[in-house]
């Protein structure tokens, strides 16, 4: 790996790290607004969408964060 392609990988993990924090976000504003009677099917349903959002989201910053993590276990090549 050069430095730019880990300075990418870098990036695109802080990018999904961003984006992860904000999909849970939503999830837990939507949570935030149940009340003691039973959700709705719309809130059950906008819930459900938000979860498969962070669940995406989560995965993505995962994959992203160990291919990030080998690569600064093992070295990269600094002078190309």
């Amino acid at each position: 790996m050069t430095a730019l392609e880990f300075q990418r990988l870098h990036a695109q993990c802080g990018e999904a790290l961003r984006r992860y924090f904000r999909e849970a976000s939503r999830i837990l504003d939507l949570l935030g607004r149940c009340q003691p009677e039973a959700m709705t099917l719309k809130q059950r349903s906008e819930i459900q969408m938000q979860r498969g959002k962070e669940n995406d989201a989560h995965e993505r910053y995962q994959m992203l964060r160990s291919r990030l993590l080998d690569a600064a276990r093992v070295g990269y090549d600094s002078s190309i």
